[in-house]
Formats: C-alpha cells, sequence, structure tokens
C-alpha cells in the first residue's frame, strides 16, 4: 500500500496581520471618538478638560 502525502501540520501561519488590523481598528475608533468629544466643545468644558488634563498629568 502506497503511503499517502502529508500536506503540512497545523494552522497557525499567516495570521499576524489580524493583530494589525484590530490595532488599526482600535486607533481609527480612539481617533473618531477624540473627534466627536472635540467638535462640540464650548469654553467652559474646554476649560473643564484641560484642568482634567493638567491634574491627572500632575502638571
Amino acid at each position: 500500500m502506497a503511503k499517502k502525502k502529508g500536506h503540512g501540520g497545523g494552522g497557525g501561519h499567516g495570521g499576524a496581520w489580524v493583530i494589525t488590523f484590530a490595532d488599526l481598528m482600535a486607533l481609527l475608533m480612539a481617533f473618531f471618538v477624540m473627534l466627536l468629544a472635540s467638535a462640540s466643545q464650548d469654553k467652559q468644558k474646554l476649560a473643564d478638560a484641560s484642568g482634567s488634563l493638567k491634574d491627572a498629568l500632575g502638571a
């Protein structure tokens, strides 16, 4: 009886693009959330946000 040729081992090769794609989607989502958050700012909200960032960063 002839021996069957195997087609290689298990999967798992070539999936590195998924991590890159997930990073891209996360960055795009964060960018658009920041864009939306800063689109309708008045002076009081902007002062509150900058004060909050200064407190968080210890400046």
